[in-house]
């Protein structure tokens, strides 16, 4: 199924697959990069938090991370990235993302 959803590019189908194989970090990747839909990646991250184990927090925020940087780097908007931060249920502090407005105020 997967395969032919790649094939056929129809990248959502996709995502919600990976999402069910327990595969989020592909997930939240493809969600990015294909559908550039940020809302799709924060669905992801939330149903990772609820199947996920203690011992995994650190894989929760590392999907986090990467939509945290994605806002930064692509919509640059600051009210959108502190509603991820809110968003992720303290799993990110915005010491987290501090590094990746370096080039956001040049």
């Amino acid at each position: 199924a997967l395969r032919l959803c790649s094939e056929h590019r129809n990248w959502k189908a996709c995502c919600y697959i990976y999402t069910k194989m327990g595969l989020y970090e592909e997930a939240v990747k493809l969600a990015l990069t294909k559908l550039g839909n940020v809302h799709e990646a924060e669905k992801t991250a939330v149903e990772a938090q609820s199947y996920c184990s203690l011992e995994q927090q650190e894989m929760i925020k590392k999907l986090w991370l990467m939509i945290a940087r994605h806002v930064v780097e692509e919509e640059k908007d600051i009210k959108r990235v502190m509603e991820v931060i809110n968003r992720a249920e303290q799993v990110l502090k915005i010491e987290d993302i501090l590094p990746f407005f370096n080039d956001f105020f040049y």
